[in-house]
């Protein structure tokens, strides 16, 4: 009900954005595929590279508690989603690999719901972008590191955005989560963690293997490989990643244009004629 069959937008967009929101473990793997990885200092900065590119990515965090509405988190200020609205429209894609990014929190519940955008992942679509990719829920992020450095290989290598992120979550459950689990193994953690480039705390090396799912293992002084394989491979740490939109959707440009004297003189006469009440157009 979202996915509108075309949207006319006015901001020219051919770039193609990867931004971190930082305060991430695995941003060195997950990040490897992209040629360039834009420094943001600001929200407007943020807020400007998106108004300009056909595909913007966002590696980081989300969070997204009810009543708040949800948002991306960066190290000195979050955006809300609809902070965004105005640099989406027209995009081709939109990627949040960030947890709770797509979580089906409604905003209103008194409202009718069955008309509602849920997640910020379809708010982007409400917005104007053609596609998106969001996580219905938290997340390892050391799997959602992995499957997107799989997925950005699988993109740039020509595969669709809807199938490489099915391809790359097929991957991590029939081979990448046993292949990692070797190299732990072998390795060991604190190695391991070290090969990845991963920052962390002594207290945290576990923690930052297993994620949410069994972040009560931290404690543990040795690795249950038994434990760490169900931990990896169960639905809950890599389904939750969606693809959202049609990307044969047709989004229309149509540049800026400067009215003159004239024209605004005539936009003013034709607004008064509709003889509008409610007092909100004053200027042209």
């Amino acid at each position: 009900m979202y996915l509108y069959e075309q949207v006319k937008y006015s901001d020219e967009k051919n770039l193609r954005t990867s931004i971190c929101g930082g305060d991430t473990l695995f941003e060195k793997l997950a990040v490897q595929a992209c040629s360039e990885v834009n420094a943001t200092q600001s929200m407007d900065d943020v807020v400007n590279q998106l108004t300009h590119s056909s595909i913007f990515c966002f590696y980081g965090h989300c969070e997204h508690k009810h009543p708040d509405r949800p948002s991306l988190l960066f190290k000195d200020f979050v955006i809300r989603d609809f902070e965004l609205r105005l640099g989406v429209r027209g995009a081709e894609r939109i990627e949040f690999w960030a947890c709770q990014s797509g979580s089906n929190i409604p905003l209103h519940f008194l409202p009718s719901q069955v008309n509602e955008a849920f997640g910020m992942d379809m708010r982007m679509l409400e917005y104007g972008a053609k596609t998106a990719i969001g996580s219905l829920w938290a997340v390892p992020e050391l799997v959602t590191a992995h499957i997107k450095a799989k997925y950005d290989k699988l993109v740039t290598s020509g595969l669709g955005a809807s199938e490489a992120l099915l391809s790359a979550q097929r991957w991590w459950i029939e081979s990448g989560a046993d292949e990692e689990i070797q190299k732990i193994t072998t390795m060991g953690e604190k190695e391991y963690l070290k090969k990845l480039g991963c920052h962390y705390a002594e207290k945290q090396a576990m923690k930052a293997l297993m994620g949410p799912v069994l972040a009560s293992s931290a404690n543990r002084s040795n690795i249950d490989v038994s434990v760490l394989e169900d931990s990896f491979k169960h639905p809950s740490a890599w389904s939750g990643m969606r693809f959202c939109g049609l990307s044969d959707q047709q989004n229309v440009f149509i540049p800026r244009v400067e009215l003159s004297s004239a024209q605004k003189q005539e936009m003013r006469d034709l607004i008064l004629k509709m003889n509008l009440q409610s007092g909100y157009i004053k200027n042209v």
